[in-house]
């Protein structure tokens, strides 16, 4: 017999006073609810907080709240364009949310930490110092079977696969497919989607003054 099985035994075998029986009933309920809720949490779907600039636009600087589907953990079906959420590699017990821009096996351009690059092209508007000048050789590296490479879409403000290498998809906790505010307004972020970066350049020689922040900001 099952652990659970032989508590709600023991809970009916209680006296048949009416106070005690409907005690029994109510925490044998609870017991089976939070076991529910356990269960599809760590399996199926769950839902908590985000907050910080790495993936802003997409994600809100400010707290939001995410649907997380459990199904893609450990990077079960995850492909490119997918934003996961992962155990840091950095920070222990803490969690990070980022997109997915390389499978295992895929080549990838490791642009410095927290550069305003993508593929080691220059994003014109947003790279500061002498873009001029003489520029490190790019750094070309291949995903290792098993994990990933993942980028905020806020090139700027993340620390992601360029700071810390690739990530173990074991510690992939699973995929985003709503952000929301937790009650009414939520977008779906279920469909994988990469952005080209430099769409950004074509606007900027139009018009100079206008400030490219948010397209970028969809890059992987």
């Amino acid at each position: 017999m099952s652990p659970l099985k032989h508590l709600w035994a023991r809970l009916r075998a209680v006296p048949s006073h009416p106070f005690a029986r409907a005690m029994a009933t109510v925490g044998g309920t609870s017991i089976a609810a939070v076991s529910l809720w356990t269960l599809i949490a760590r399996n199926l779907v769950t839902y908590g907080p985000s907050e910080g600039p790495s993936m802003y636009p997409t994600i809100p600087s400010q707290r939001s709240y995410n649907i997380l589907s459990r199904r893609h953990k450990h990077g079960r079906n995850i492909q490119v364009g997918d934003i996961i959420v992962y155990q840091s590699p950095m920070f222990q017990g803490r969690r990070a949310c980022k997109r997915v821009i390389g499978m295992p096996g895929d080549y990838v351009v490791r642009d410095p930490s927290l550069s305003p690059t993508v593929g080691d092209a220059r994003v014109v508007g947003l790279y500061e110092g002498a873009a001029d000048g003489v520029r490190e050789e790019p750094v070309m590296v291949q995903v290792p079977e098993g994990h990933v490479w993942v980028a905020g879409d806020n090139l700027s403000y993340s620390r992601d696969s360029r700071f810390h290498g690739p990530v173990p998809m074991a510690l992939i906790q699973g995929k985003t497919l709503y952000v929301g505010d937790g009650w009414f307004n939520w977008t779906s972020l279920r469909k994988p989607q990469l952005q080209p970066a430099l769409l950004a350049v074509e606007t900027t020689a139009r018009d100079p003054d206008e400030k490219i922040g948010m397209e970028v900001s969809h890059a992987g």
